[in-house]
């Protein structure tokens, strides 16, 4: 089936009734204040207790103190920017290595060594040589430096390897750097070059620099290993130290740009405000450390938190709409009437605005659940008692998830659904006052033990436990007799039928009950029997024996002062001989809404109203209708006329009280009972109404139908025990 939605047959069904309007207002107003006192809560000090930093200042004596209200973790800045410095420092100097001085170098030895070979070829003299080598290269070598040189009989081999070790230690660079920097520089420092085109960085250890100073002992060092003569390796250390230059510089721009990376790169230091930490105190001189803290905590509490606004008012939202589906019929087995949506609304209402007022106004220590001083089973029984046990349950749910709002622990939603859901069951099957009293001291018992198991999951110390356990049992037992003392109010307000008002009304004693004894004493005889099959039968299948019972008293008191015009109270004569059947119809049809409207006289609860109602569904009246078709020979009879112009029962226990006065009315006709012929009866009475389309709108199954007739027929077989003759055994088995 394709579902679609119709927002056009929507707005009728709006339109149309105005009490669906009214209701759908009215949720969407408790949605308004819950979500308002959700974010007030959440946002209390953005909103009320701002902290003025006009107020302290580093230096100065505080006027007052200042506690935490809750747990911050912050950023301190000194701290942090101290660490970011420390950092930077230990970021080690950046030099660079400029590539064309090395290209410089690498030439300018080139053409020298073009020209001492071309001099040495030609074995020119010395004084002639060494006046070439001084116009090119002016007082780069010494006369007897020159002749050195030229003498070498190895020149030729010694050149290219002076050029190639010259290449090498230029472009590993040649740190220019002076005696008296090595004091204030770091241990390491970042050496930069680019070899073949590649860059290269490499962190080197200041001693192990390569500087002009060091040059000769470095050169000597690699050259060592080769395969030369003394008088060959000073010739190499020669020319190369002499065409070295310092290459290598300190770059302050790349310098700063990596310290700065290390700044941005420090980890801030986060520091702990506990809730309730006394930031300040009345008379100390306030030091920068507390301003830090001050300044944390009025950030945050100055600073409204729009994604925290927006997540809570969306987590009602969906709270909202998992409390519509879990209160749906499918769930709790039951179409919630409109008066019950209203107090569910008004309920949800005050356990929020109570929660957000004592979280607010008491600094519940963290150790302790918060819902141990939240109203959660008094709100969950008052929902039990008034509606039922399952919805209560739901209500639980649905309050305890509520506390994640208001930023409250696990085990405070934990111990609200507990505390509420054991609280429902309870009181789920209490009939007297005096029972409200027995619940409240066991779910103190309950309330207690259920910290204590926390106190054991969470570790804490001895002593917790008995503050904890006594807590938890005063919440239970003032949640009891809160209920005992409201619970009047609530059923008058909602005129309730909770099972303490329910046998009130069964007081057999009461003027009406004592009026139907007197002026129809039959009918009186009949209630009160169909109250015994009612009664056992809705107990058989789990519906409210209770209600049935007080309907089944009640289902006939239209019946009173015309008592005479109905069989059971008939003693002489029937004065329905001298009536037409269509105004004898008209009068047993009477008795209904006559009861409907004592009833409503009497104020009472509309479920006894509706059975009152509903007991005789659409029903024909079949003695007078016969009758009418026997008088009418051209057989036009309207059955309308002779239907009762009630509705089908709407519920199990107005269905069980129709089939219960059915067959207790019926079976007074039998004759020569037995137990397999009331067995048939029973069933065949059930089946009519069935048939007939009464019960379409009771949720009865067919199970529980047979559980009813089985009930029945238990209770009239007892009755119509010196009547029955049971068939004979021996005839039963042949």
């Amino acid at each position: 089936m394709k579902a679609t939605f119709d927002l056009h047959s929507l707005r009728e069904r709006f339109s149309a009734r105005p009490q669906e309007r009214l209701k759908a207002a009215i949720i969407l107003f408790s949605f308004v204040v819950v979500s308002a006192a959700v974010v007030f809560s959440n946002q209390y000090n953005s909103l009320v207790n701002r902290i003025r930093f006009s107020d302290f200042e580093v230096g100065k004596v505080a006027s007052q103190d200042l506690v935490s209200d809750r747990n911050l973790t912050y950023v301190d800045h000194r701290a942090t920017e101290a660490n970011a410095d420390a950092l930077a420092a230990r970021v080690p100097p950046v030099f660079q290595v400029q590539s064309d001085i090395v290209t410089r170098g690498d030439r300018q030895f080139a053409a020298f060594a073009d020209l001492l070979t071309s001099l040495a070829s030609k074995q020119i003299p010395t004084a002639q040589a060494y006046a070439q080598v001084q116009a090119k290269f002016h007082d780069l070598f010494s006369r007897d430096e020159v002749a050195a040189l030229l003498e070498n009989r190895n020149l030729v081999n010694i050149l290219p390897i002076a050029g190639q070790t010259l290449d090498d230690v230029m472009t590993q660079g040649i740190v220019a750097l002076q005696d008296n920097e090595f004091s204030t520089m770091p241990a390491t420092i970042s050496l930069i070059r680019y070899r073949d085109g590649r860059r290269e960085a490499e962190e080197v250890q200041l001693e192990a620099a390569l500087t002009a100073r060091s040059l000769p002992i470095h050169l000597r060092a690699i050259l060592a290993p080769r395969d030369l003569g003394d008088q060959d390796i000073r010739a190499i250390v020669l020319l190369v130290s002499r065409f070295a230059r310092e290459d290598a510089f300190y770059d302050f721009g790349a310098t700063q740009k990596s310290r700065d990376r290390a700044r941005a790169e420090a980890a801030p230091v986060m520091k702990r405000i506990v809730k309730g930490e006394r930031l300040l105190r009345k008379g100390f001189v306030i030091t920068q450390t507390d301003m830090e803290k001050v300044r944390a905590l009025g950030a945050v509490s100055i600073a409204l938190n729009t994604r925290n606004i927006a997540g809570s008012v969306l987590f009602v939202a969906i709270l909202y709409l998992l409390g519509l589906t879990l209160m749906s019929r499918p769930i709790v087995g039951r179409q919630i009437p409109d008066k019950h949506v209203y107090l569910l609304v008004g309920l949800a209402l005050f356990y929020v605005i109570v929660a957000v007022a004592l979280t607010r106004s008491l600094l519940v220590p963290e150790w302790l659940a918060t819902a141990a001083v939240l109203p959660s089973a008094l709100v969950a029984m008052i929902v039990s008692i008034l509606i039922d046990r399952r919805v209560g349950v739901v209500f639980s749910l649905l309050v305890g998830l509520s506390l994640f709002l208001l930023r409250l622990t696990p085990y405070s939603f934990l111990f609200a659904f507990l505390s509420g859901t054991v609280a429902t069951f309870l009181v789920s099957g209490a009939e007297r006052r005096i029972d409200l009293v027995r619940a409240s001291i066991e779910l103190a018992v309950a309330n207690a033990v259920t910290l204590v198991i926390f106190g054991f999951l969470m570790n804490y110390e001895v002593s917790w436990f008995f503050i904890a356990a006594g807590l938890g049992a005063l919440n239970g037992f003032l949640c009891g007799m809160l209920v005992l003392g409201l619970l009047p109010v609530f059923e008058h307000l909602l005129n309730a039928p909770t099972p303490f008002r329910l046998m009130e009304l069964s007081d057999m004693n009461s003027p009406l009950l004592r009026r139907m004894l007197t002026l129809a004493p039959g009918t009186y005889g009949h209630s009160v029997s169909v109250a015994n099959l009612a009664e056992s039968a809705c107990r058989a299948i789990g519906a409210n024996a209770l209600l049935a019972r007080v309907g089944a008293y009640y289902h006939d008191i239209g019946k009173i002062d015309q008592s005479e015009y109905f069989i059971e109270n008939q003693r002489e004569g029937n004065k329905h001989d001298d009536l037409k059947p269509s105004l004898s119809a008209a009068v047993i049809k009477s008795h209904v809404k006559i009861g409907i409207e004592r009833a409503k006289e009497l104020g009472l609860p509309q479920e006894v109203i509706d059975i009152i109602a509903q007991h005789h569904g659409s029903g024909l009246i079949s003695y007078f209708y016969i009758r009418a078709l026997k008088n009418q020979k051209d057989g036009r009879v309207n059955p309308e006329d002779f239907s009762y112009s009630g509705s089908p029962p709407g519920s199990r226990e107005a269905a069980v009280v129709m089939l219960a006065d059915g067959v207790e009315a019926a079976s007074r006709t039998l004759k020569k009972p037995t137990v397999a012929k009331l067995e048939r009866f029973i069933w065949s009475s059930i089946m009519d109404k069935f048939t007939a389309g009464q019960m379409n709108e009771s949720d009865l199954t067919f199970k529980d139908l047979e559980t009813i007739k089985r009930t029945f027929l238990q209770i009239l077989a007892g009755h119509f025990h010196s009547r029955i003759e049971y068939p004979d055994k021996k005839e039963a088995m042949k």
